[in-house]
């Protein structure tokens, strides 16, 4: 509710008027280091691939030690690479960089 000749609502300071929407780093809530939604879920899926890969090393026993640290990746899904047809998989979704 705007009073007379004031450009901001009186109870919360919103601007009564043209609504301007900030996209993007212009938005004062914008996180996540710079990055936007697209952005991260880019990242997610490198992330899936770099796993994928890793995954396909250790079964052919070419690394040896600790796994990758952190969180695995919403879109990486644990496979059994014993089975040719899961192994197969991995090797596909390695290859869709």
């Amino acid at each position: 509710m705007r009073v007379r000749n004031r450009p901001k609502c009186r109870l919360h300071g919103g601007i009564v008027g043209k609504r301007k929407v900030l996209r993007g780093s212009d938005h004062p809530q914008y996180r996540n280091k710079g990055e936007s939604r697209a952005e991260r879920e880019e990242r997610s899926k490198k992330s899936a691939v770099l796993l994928y890969l890793r995954d396909i090393g250790d079964h052919v026993r070419l690394f040896n030690g600790t796994k990758t640290r952190g969180r695995r990746p919403k879109t990486y899904q644990s496979l059994d690479l014993s089975d040719e047809s899961q192994l197969a998989i991995a090797i596909i979704k390695s290859i869709d960089l």
